[in-house]
This record gives structure tokens, C-alpha cells and sequence, in this order.
């Protein structure tokens, strides 16, 4: 049996005296290489319906026997071994310079034809191959049947199947005396060819790689689909293809995306989510300071201590953990669209209008992401092939609003907009999808840019209903991410903003914040943020503070002013300026760290830095100057 080892100790595992068997899962984007992953590694790696989820190889060891190992390397899918993107390249780079020991090749049953092509490649890699056959309940939903046993005679590679990726205890396995049997599992069979591994010939050379012959290898394909794959003629696609007539629609497939999306904020920023948001107010603003408070006064506990608790982390996190349940809901619509196969279609539908502008239907997958968070929506700009395209990606993608913003945004709009809160919130996600794509045809004029030549390509997998427990797990992680965050780096963040807003510079502590270290800071910054409608010094410093994280900026909020204070120093014009200001300005460090790494460049940087930040004023001023002389307050 094999053994998952979590703290394994990786310089034990390059010793000389161990023996590591590396196993790479290679296949197309969107076949389920990642799903079995972390099936096979018990690991929890993000999956989706689009490529570029896999951005780098991800690895896990086991323990075979003693000083024997094994090492499962999930690759970025590629089409070819002859692809050049960023990402394309960590997979080609690795089978052919790193040459793993088993390549398994996880193949969408219900795209043979595209699929078969890299497996093809893959056997002129004179690497070992068994092909894992996913998807087959897809085949069969459509009424199509695939001659498991004429597929392991015309390609004489090992065949698991893997239905709905649940079973991979028992598979259906084509051995090489041709004939199938049943084994105990995938394990089990790994462990006899370990042991009977024949030494395999180091050459294989890039040369090789190279004079593949893509029209010999279509004739093999299609002949072997004729001998293996039997269509359905009364059912393909049929009801997939009825939906899409409507929702990717030319003219009504967007509108109807924003009318989905204005759906999910209604829902979420409603009742339902309010009344839960409410709850969760009131017991960190209220119930439990208030049993701190007595219980500190009756066993003569220092105030100081007291003032920690309840003015610096109760009002810090309570004040961004009481918006998890209305995150909660958007995270639970986002799930399902992704795993309905819906979202797949949007970047589809988006990939005529991001060529007019400069970018490629691969960008959109980068803004999609970044609605989320934006240092993955930007590692994800590695599948771009053309190197103009993805800088432009790169630059606009922390223009998109992300989720650590979505709390700034809930708290304004419950205070000042509680009974639009959902159009409120929709003209800040349109806002955001416009200043990108804006800045996106500003820099294809400034900046010369080569052309897109290859088309979009694009997984477009069959409607399903979402599975109910990879909706739960997704946010399950998504809810303990946030929790995990707010109990790290913002519970020390609260701590900070507490002492700089309670002592003074002589560290005596003081009960009027304006004379605090923090209050003197913040009137130097106070004057700047006056003309865009917020010149109070505590808002001007919460900005600051959002520079380490955005969620920062709720916090700050929270043990600077209470709920009634924040109602008095902001109108709502001021408060819709606010959010368009903290939608803008430059992104947090790990974004900021992320453009450097991704770009190679200080300068771009630097860029985007300036240039965000300088975007963010000048909206939030023509916004506010504009509200203000029609009469908005």
C-alpha cells in the first residue's frame, strides 16, 4: 500500500540512498488531471472547466517501501508537446529534460479526437504510458459507446477507466497479454510495474519530438475513432446545444450574464444574506464586547488589555468576518456557474470583443479569476502564447474588483444604500469590468502590440448539474481561507492599528484618537483625499493601510469609527466615492509582488502602480465633483 507522507522531509527524499519514481499526469486542459490529483495525493488543488487552472506543476510524494518513493507530478495541460506558452512549456520542459519514469495520460473520453493527438506525441517519448479513460458516464449519458478493448489493441497502451472520477479504487484494466481483468486497483498495478520496470533508453531526443507528423497521426486518430467510437445519430448534444442557442447568444448572451449576475447580488445582499451579516454584527459590535467588558471590570483586569480586545480585534476582525455569509453566497453562485459548465461559455462568448480591444478570449479567463483574487488571475496569464497580449492581461487584471475588496463594498452599501444595495454593487463590478477593458485599448494604442495569430481555443463541456459535494468543499475553502486571513495577518493588522491609534508618541495612552501617532499621520494624508469627498484622516489612513491587504481597509474602518460615527462622516456620495477609490488604487503586496515576478520588470511595476492609483483619483474625483454640482450629497 501506498503511504501519503505530509511532513516527508524532501532532503531525505534527494538522498542517494532513495529511490524515487516520478509519475507525471499529462493531458489536455479541462480532462480532470487535477481532480485526480488530489484524489490520488488527498490534496485539495484548485480545479475548473477552463485551461490554465494547472499554471505549474504541482508535486506529491508517497512512500513505497523503505527508501523507495513516489513522486505524482500534475502537469498544465497542453494540446501538443509542440506548445509554446508559458505554462505549456513547465509541461513539455519536464517529459522531455526531466523525464518522468510513468506518464499518465488522462484523456476525455468524450473528445477522443483531440484528445488522442497528445497521446500520440506522447508514445514517441519512449517514456512508459498507461492512459487513464475519464468521462466515460458523459459518453454514455449521450448515447455513444467507445470498444474499450479495440482502443488498447490500436494503441497498445495500458487502459483504466475512471468513471465520474469517484472509482478509482476498481478500474476496468487492458493489460498487455490483451485481455481485460480486474484488478484490485491502480496501486496494485503500480506496485508490479515498479517491480518490473525495464530499463528505458535515455534517448529521446527534441529532434524527434519535433519531426512529428501531425497529418500521419489525424489518419491514425480518425481511424481509430472509426474502429472504437460509435455516435449516437439521434443525440449530440442535443439539450447542451439548446441552451447555448440562448445563452451564448451573439446579441442576448451578455445581457442575460448581467442579469444572472444582478440575480446573485440581489440574493446575496437581500434578506437572506443580511439577516445573517446582522447577526454576526451584532454579536462581535455589541454581545461579546460587552461580556469582555464586565467580566474585565469585575476581576480588575488593566483597561488597556480590555480596550485590545474589544476596540482593536473584536471591532478589526468582527468587522470583516460579519460580511462572510453574504461572500459566502457569491462564492456559492460562482461555484455553481464554474461547475455547470456555464462559465466556460462567457470567456467563449467574450473572445470577439477582447480582440477589438487589444487581448484574447484567454484574457478573460485572467478577469474571471480576478474577481476572485488577483494573484492567481494573473499567474494564469501564462497560457497567453503572444507576449504583448499577456503583459496588457497582466497590467489590467488588479483593475478587476476582488474578493478581498467585497467587504469594503458590503459595509457602504449596508450603511448608505441598504435598499439598492444590489445595483449599488452591480455598477461597481460593471465600473471595474470598464476602467480594465478601457485600459486595455488605452495601452493597444500606447504600446505596440503583435497580433494574435493562433485561434482561441477553448473547452466547451456538456451542461451539468453541479456536484453537490465539490460546491460544499470549494466553499468550505474559500470560507476557511478567509477565516484563516482574518485570524493571521488582520488580526495582526488590528493589533497595530489599535496601539497606533491608542497611544500617542510619549506611549501614554490616550482616549481622544486624533492625538494618537495614528491621528498625526493621517492629517498629513487627510488633505489629499479631500477633494474626492473623504478628507477625514481615519478614512485617508484606512486606504494606507489596504496596501497590505484590502481586507485591511474593514478593519481599520471598525477600530477607528463605530457604525453610527461612519454614517455621520460619510454621505452616501462620498461612500459611493470611497468604494470606486478602494476599487482602483493600487493592489495589495502580494499582487504588486506577483506583477514584478510575472513581468521580469521593476519598471511595469512601478507602472501599474502609479497608473492605478492615478486612474482610481481621477474617476472618484469626476465622480464625486459631478454628484456633487447636480445635487447628489
Amino acid at each position: 500500500m501506498l503511504l501519503f507522507s505530509k511532513d516527508m522531509n524532501k532532503t531525505c527524499i534527494n538522498n542517494k540512498q532513495t529511490n524515487t519514481y516520478k509519475i507525471a499526469l499529462v493531458g489536455n486542459p479541462n480532462v480532470g488531471k487535477t481532480t485526480i490529483f488530489n484524489y490520488l495525493t488527498s490534496s485539495k488543488e484548485k480545479v475548473g472547466n477552463w485551461p490554465g487552472v494547472t499554471i505549474d506543476k504541482k508535486c506529491k510524494y508517497f512512500k513505497l517501501l523503505e527508501n523507495n518513493y513516489i513522486k505524482i507530478i500534475d502537469l498544465p495541460g497542453i494540446y501538443s508537446i509542440n506548445s509554446y506558452s508559458k505554462d505549456e512549456l513547465v509541461t513539455n520542459n519536464f517529459l522531455v529534460k526531466e523525464r518522468p519514469n510513468l506518464i499518465i495520460n488522462v484523456i476525455d473520453a468524450s473528445n477522443l479526437e483531440r484528445n488522442l493527438f497528445l497521446t500520440l506525441e506522447l508514445k514517441n517519448l519512449n517514456v512508459p504510458i498507461i492512459i487513464f479513460l475519464n468521462m466515460i458516464d458523459e459518453v454514455n449519458k449521450r448515447g455513444d459507446k467507445i470498444d474499450i478493448k479495440s482502443l488498447y489493441k490500436e494503441l497498445n497502451i495500458p487502459i483504466f477507466i475512471v468513471p465520474s472520477l469517484t472509482s478509482l479504487h476498481i478500474f476496468n484494466f487492458y493489460n498487455q497479454k490483451k485481455k481485460m481483468e480486474k484488478i484490485n486497483g491502480f496501486y496494485q498495478y503500480l506496485l508490479l510495474l515498479i517491480f518490473n520496470e525495464k530499463k528505458i533508453k535515455k534517448k529521446t531526443s527534441l529532434k524527434k519530438k519535433l519531426s512529428f507528423n501531425e497529418d500521419e497521426s489525424y489518419k491514425k486518430i480518425y481511424s481509430i475513432l472509426n474502429i472504437c467510437y460509435k455516435k449516437n445519430k439521434n443525440n449530440r448534444f442535443k439539450l447542451s446545444n439548446n441552451i447555448d442557442n440562448i445563452l451564448i447568444h451573439n446579441i442576448f448572451g451578455l445581457p442575460i450574464f448581467f442579469c444572472i449576475i444582478l440575480i446573485i447580488f440581489t440574493v446575496a445582499f437581500g434578506s437572506i444574506g443580511t439577516y445573517f451579516t446582522n447577526k454576526i454584527t451584532l454579536f462581535f459590535g455589541d454581545i461579546l464586547p460587552k461580556i469582555i467588558e464586565n467580566l474585565f471590570v469585575s476581576t480588575n483586569i488593566p483597561y488597556w488589555i480590555t480596550s485590545l480586545l474589544v476596540n482593536g480585534i473584536f471591532s478589526g476582525i468582527g468587522s470583516v468576518l460579519s460580511f462572510l455569509p453574504q461572500i459566502s453566497i457569491i462564492f456559492l453562485f460562482i461555484t455553481i456557474m464554474e461547475d455547470s459548465g456555464y462559465m466556460a461559455r462567457i470567456v467563449f462568448l467574450t473572445d470577439k470583443l477582447l480582440r477589438f480591444i487589444g487581448l484574447s478570449g484567454k484574457s478573460f479567463i485572467s478577469i474571471i479569476m480576478g474577481f476572485g483574487c488577483s494573484v492567481p488571475a494573473i499567474m494564469i496569464a501564462r497560457t497567453i502564447n503572444n507576449d504583448s497580449i499577456r503583459k496588457k492581461t497582466i497590467l489590467i487584471t488588479p483593475l478587476i474588483t476582488c474578493g478581498a475588496r467585497l467587504p469594503i463594498y458590503i459595509l457602504f452599501t449596508n450603511i448608505f444604500f441598504s435598499e439598492y444595495s444590489n445595483f449599488v454593487l452591480l455598477s461597481i463590478y460593471f465600473l471595474s469590468l470598464l476602467i480594465a477593458l478601457s485600459s486595455s485599448l488605452l495601452f493597444k494604442l500606447l504600446f505596440k502590440t503583435t497580433k494574435e495569430k493562433k485561434p482561441f481555443i477553448i473547452e466547451m463541456p456538456p451542461y451539468r448539474i453541479p456536484n453537490i459535494i465539490i460546491i460544499v468543499l470549494h466553499i468550505w475553502n474559500n470560507i476557511k481561507e478567509y477565516i484563516t486571513k482574518a485570524g493571521t495577518s488582520l488580526l495582526l493588522m488590528s493589533i497595530i492599528i489599535w496601539f497606533l491609534q491608542s497611544f500617542d508618541f510619549s506611549l501614554s495612552m490616550i482616549e481622544d484618537n486624533n492625538i494618537s501617532m495614528f491621528g498625526y499621520f493621517g492629517q498629513l494624508l487627510a488633505p489629499f483625499f479631500k477633494p474626492i469627498g473623504f478628507g477625514d484622516w481615519r478614512a485617508s489612513l484606512s486606504i494606507l493601510t489596504g496596501f497590505s491587504a484590502k481586507e485591511a481597509v474593514v478593519s481599520t474602518l471598525g477600530i477607528l469609527y463605530n457604525f453610527n460615527e461612519l454614517e455621520l462622516s460619510f454621505t452616501p456620495l462620498s461612500a459611493y466615492s470611497f468604494m470606486i477609490f478602494s476599487l482602483l488604487y493600487c493592489p495589495c503586496i502580494a499582487t504588486i509582488t506577483t506583477i514584478r515576478h510575472e513581468l521580469n520588470s521593476i519598471k511595469l511595476m512601478i507602472f501599474s502602480i502609479i497608473y492605478q492609483t492615478s486612474i482610481a483619483y481621477i474617476i472618484s474625483f469626476i465622480v464625486y465633483i459631478i454628484g456633487f454640482h447636480i445635487g447628489i450629497r
